[in-house]
């Protein structure tokens, strides 16, 4: 079984696992793991924003097993996250060069609330074998939605690629975003839903991804 704790605490935003996840014995499909990982720690430097020390410890890269009957063995996912889980796009009139962090060669700018909501990312990311995710209208990534305690009238929209990999690992998903949205906004038209797992199963075996209707 899965053992890593949820993070977060206090008033902070927190992962409803309850509202995720109704059966406790599906959570045998899934389990976090951090060997076989191809990246020297710490992946992520810590920053320095007006003098704070700001920890993305919990946003190392990670090994997710996944059973997806795509063969006897349960799939080995490597797990990676942009620095969009804990920024926003830059603007020059509201950002102060504190602030700024570099994806690449473009500016972005460190935001609080984002990196406070990231801490749930390694949870929300371990329930993925047991939950439906969409793709989106781009129909290059995805997009998981996860309940998120303390968010009262939103959801946490995690946006993600996932592709066959080699190394010691089957998949490789890359989490390329994170952020609360509205109840509203993407529910209503949100297209093409699949479970994770069959996602997983198909894309490691090169099949074509059917959807189910909307």
């Amino acid at each position: 079984l899965c053992s890593r704790r949820f993070a977060g605490g206090g008033s902070q935003p927190g992962f409803d696992r309850n509202r995720q996840i109704a059966r406790s014995d599906s959570r045998k499909a899934c389990c976090l793991t951090d060997s076989d990982i191809p990246f020297s720690k710490p992946y992520w430097p810590l920053l320095r924003i007006f003098g704070d020390v700001i920890d993305l410890s919990h946003l190392e890269p990670f090994t997710l097993t996944c059973a997806t009957g795509a063969r006897d063995e349960a799939l080995q996912i490597n797990v990676r996250f942009s620095n969009h889980c804990f920024t926003e796009e830059f603007d020059e009139s509201r950002h102060a060069g504190d602030l700024v962090v570099m994806d690449h060669k473009r500016k972005r700018a460190f935001d609080r609330f984002r990196y406070d909501l990231s801490k749930n990312l390694p949870d929300a990311i371990q329930l993925l074998p047991e939950v439906r995710v969409h793709q989106t209208f781009e129909q290059r990534n995805y997009v998981y939605a996860a309940s998120i305690t303390g968010l009262e009238g939103r959801i946490y929209e995690v946006y993600f690629t996932l592709r066959k990999a080699g190394g010691g690992v089957d998949l490789h998903l890359f989490v390329e975003s994170a952020y609360a949205v509205e109840y509203a906004s993407p529910r209503a038209n949100r297209p093409n839903a699949i479970r994770f797992k069959v996602l997983a199963g198909k894309v490691f075996k090169g099949q074509r991804v059917r959807f189910a209707p909307r």
